[in-house]
């Protein structure tokens, strides 16, 4: 156990706190890597080691003017672990992991494979991405489907196409921008509770937080993709918690969800509520790793 210990210290460098605007926009506290790390002080393993690099705070600080630890130091700091023993650690940007990983590393990702994986990484193991929940608003839901959100993928462009003009729909799409004033916060969190169904198209990575974010309002998601970036899939019927859609078929998105009876809604949000403390909260995300270890 001591190893643990001296392990933990010599990274204390590479465990920083964010400075810059919460993702997504609705998010207070801690981000998933931090909440891991917390979490994972209670619950260590002999077995494997952990990497305890907050990842998404080191790739996106300095794109706010905030210095880090050089990329050389922290290689470093990577090369000097053992390879005959194997590793772990938690990635919550879709940007992925620019260093050369211990062989035997199983990566955790929230949102992708990333731009920069390494080759040699032993795994790679889709976790939610998920903020802090909603705040919670009873809403009556008089909107079909919603979509409020920043154009980040060309998927979200052809949503927009098709869904246009539809009395039923609410599809607000803007550029991406970093400051999300509270009023917009407001705006989506009421709108994403009145509707019936909330439209998530992936974004940056083939996820979405909004996926999770129609789970914590009572909305099905319908989830729109191309590479499909799905957690636990040999554990969860993806297809019994959400409508998926690929992107070559989003044309006939509205016709999908127009065709669903109030029963078949009514059995995807019971799926949901079975599954979601277990999977899809951050004590949830956090055993479930361990589970995967």
């Amino acid at each position: 156990m001591q190893n643990h210990k001296i392990i933990f210290d010599e990274w204390i460098n590479f465990r920083l706190r964010p400075k810059y605007p919460p993702m997504p926009p609705s998010h207070e506290g801690q981000y998933l890597e931090h909440f891991f790390y917390d979490f994972y002080q209670q619950n260590k393993r002999d077995d494997i080691e952990y990497i305890p690099v907050f990842w998404t705070s080191y790739i996106d600080n300095p794109k706010h003017g905030f210095k880090v630890p050089s990329k050389k130091y922290l290689q470093q700091k990577l090369n000097s672990l053992d390879e005959n023993k194997e590793y772990f650690t938690v990635i919550q940007s879709s940007n992925g992991i620019d260093f050369k990983l211990p062989a035997n590393t199983k990566v955790f990702s929230c949102a992708s494979k990333g731009v920069y994986w390494p080759i040699q990484a032993k795994e790679i193991i889709p976790i939610p991405l998920v903020g802090k929940p909603l705040i919670n608003m009873e809403k009556e839901k008089d909107v079909l489907c919603s979509f409020v959100g920043s154009n980040t993928h060309t998927c979200r462009e052809k949503l927009k196409a098709c869904m246009s003009g539809k009395k039923d729909v609410v599809f607000k799409m803007g550029k991406w921008d970093f400051s999300f004033p509270r009023e917009k916060v407001r705006y989506f969190n009421n709108i994403i509770h009145r509707s019936k169904f909330t439209l998530c198209p992936r974004g940056f990575g083939p996820t979405s937080y909004r996926l999770y974010e129609a789970m914590q309002a009572g909305s099905v998601p319908v989830y729109i993709y191309d590479d499909a970036w799905l957690p636990y899939e040999k554990d969860i019927p993806w297809n019994e918690l959400c409508v998926m859609i690929h992107v070559d078929d989003v044309q006939n998105t509205y016709q999908i969800i127009k065709s669903k009876s109030d029963a078949e809604v009514n059995n995807y949000l019971l799926k949901i509520k079975k599954y979601y403390k277990q999977y899809f909260t951050f004590d949830g995300i956090c055993s479930q790793i361990l589970k995967m270890l």
